[in-house]
């Protein structure tokens, strides 16, 4: 799936401005991946490629969004085109409510593959 079939699927699936989760995971042939504190993650149309995340407050995903969505997408707005941008996962586009962003998927590096030196903003690196 491309970005562009993706984006043309998102938004059959949000038409009226207000959308079910359920409904975006089954257009984009979602599949689970894991979850963080705010968002789940799932991979989109069963390829590496990308990814969507959906953002929750406390597992619930109809309660008031915390905006991590729109501000993962204005930090990637803010570096692309600078020395940091290597570092980051593209945000391709986000709903117009933040809610749902999607991005291209982040291979994860092993201890061994881990620089010696990275960014000072990466503060809850995992390896």
């Amino acid at each position: 799936m491309t970005v562009t079939e993706i984006r043309k699927n998102l938004d059959k699936a949000c038409k009226t401005g207000r959308y079910k989760v359920e409904n975006v995971l089954k257009a984009l042939d979602c599949h689970y991946i894991g979850n963080g504190i705010h968002r789940s993650v799932y991979s989109i149309g069963g390829t590496n490629t990308y990814i969507l995340k959906i953002e929750h407050d406390h597992g619930k995903f109809d309660s008031e969004p915390n905006f991590r969505n729109v501000t993962e997408y204005m930090h990637w707005c803010d570096f692309k085109g600078s020395c940091y941008e290597k570092w980051l996962a593209r945000v391709y586009f986000i709903t117009y409510d933040g809610r749902i962003s999607i991005q291209h998927r982040a291979k994860p590096v092993t201890l061994d593959e881990m620089p010696k030196r990275i960014p000072p903003f990466f503060c809850d690196t995992k390896l």
